[in-house]
């Protein structure tokens, strides 16, 4: 089994990406999965799980490239555009659900706990900007909070405690990251403080990485979906076409 690159390495110092993930957390991942509660709605940009070879992997090309699990179910295979959105809303960006969304991944932050791929959509209806402050997809999470929701959180703390500079693109969200110096690793310490929409829950401090990817990474195709229409089968939104 490939496991997941680790941006924490203290071996090499940065995020060189060893093999370092337990396969226990391979199926911790798949119980978050089937843990997701179905009264709750949620919009997302999704993206199908690949074949390689004769071989069928549950690990999408994006979650594959950024450093994922390889062969389990993870949160990767979707990027969060809006979380639990009212009528209005979801009714309106249901009339782009199964429109192609063009995605290119532009950075990795790691902590102890958790990893997440920064994304940018390059192309795509503007009902497929995410609602997150950062726009990324889960690589590894853990027990709360470290729950994907923290995700966001972690790319707050990391922004932050570097000293990056964040460029954004005509959406208004990231589509670049300067680390001092021109570097394109930082690896340093969050410090123990808060997160602008996690409440009061006061996060202790924690070792932490980012790693630039090259500015011509892969773009990856993606579907607009909700959670309830997406089929993980055939990787198609159940939506009625408009």
């Amino acid at each position: 089994m490939l496991r997941a690159r680790s941006l924490l390495a203290p071996t090499f110092g940065l995020l060189l990406l060893i093999t370092t993930r337990l396969p226990q957390r391979c199926a911790l991942a798949r119980s978050r999965a089937s843990a997701k509660r179905p009264n709750i709605t949620w919009v997302a940009a999704f993206f199908p799980h690949a074949k390689h070879g004769a071989v069928a992997s549950t690990a999408s090309d994006l979650c594959r490239y950024s450093g994922g699990f390889s062969d389990s179910m993870s949160d990767c295979d979707h990027m969060t555009v809006a979380f639990n959105p009212d009528e209005q809303a979801l009714n309106k960006m249901s009339k782009s659900f199964g429109t192609a969304v063009f995605i290119k991944p532009v950075a990795i932050a790691e902590d102890e706990h958790t990893a997440a791929v920064l994304l940018q959509v390059v192309q795509g209806p503007n009902s497929s900007i995410s609602e997150n402050l950062y726009p990324h997809a889960t690589l590894l999470s853990s027990k709360y909070p470290y729950t994907p929701v923290y995700s966001n959180c972690l790319w707050e703390r990391a922004i932050n405690a570097s000293g990056a500079i964040v460029t954004s693109g005509i959406n208004g969200k990231p589509s670049k990251v300067l680390l001092p110096s021109g570097a394109n690793v930082w690896n340093g310490v969050l410090p123990r403080g808060f997160c602008s929409d996690m409440g009061q829950n006061a996060f202790p401090a924690t070792r932490a990485a980012i790693g630039l990817l090259t500015e011509n990474a892969p773009v990856f195709q993606a579907t607009l979906c909700s959670n309830n229409l997406w089929n993980r089968q055939t990787y198609r939104c159940n939506a009625i076409q408009r």
